[in-house]
């Protein structure tokens, strides 16, 4: 899925990821215009704006709801943070993906994204 679709982690946390998957194992939490409940994956491409609340509260927020993973996109940077959620320090990236790197997850089975196609460098 896609922004805009409401993520309702509480009825005080409800986000717009940029992007967000949802496994068959979670698929309930998916309602007509909003997910309620965490979904597997959410990826924040940084802004200007953003970046700033994306890689503190929202990080911090999304770890603490049973989410994951998580990408944060940094289009200036050119370079992907992937963190997992299920791991011993979870608020440390556990791969930042720069240059040729390939963006892949345990997720998604076969999914494999080239950094140099995602920013357009390829």
């Amino acid at each position: 899925y896609c922004a805009p679709l409401d993520v309702e982690l509480s009825p005080a946390n409800v986000y717009q990821p940029d992007v967000l998957y949802v496994s068959n194992a979670r698929k309930d939490r998916v309602k007509r215009k909003r997910v309620v409940g965490a979904p597997d994956l959410v990826a924040e491409v940084l802004s200007p704006s953003t970046a700033r609340y994306d890689q503190g509260d929202k990080l911090l927020r999304y770890a603490r709801s049973s989410v994951a993973e998580m990408w944060i996109i940094d289009p200036e940077d050119h370079q992907v943070e992937v963190y997992r959620f299920d791991r011993e320090n979870p608020l440390e990236p556990k791969r930042i993906l720069k240059g040729d790197d390939v963006l892949r997850t345990e997720l998604l089975p076969g999914f494999e994204l080239p950094l140099g196609r995602l920013f357009r460098t390829a």
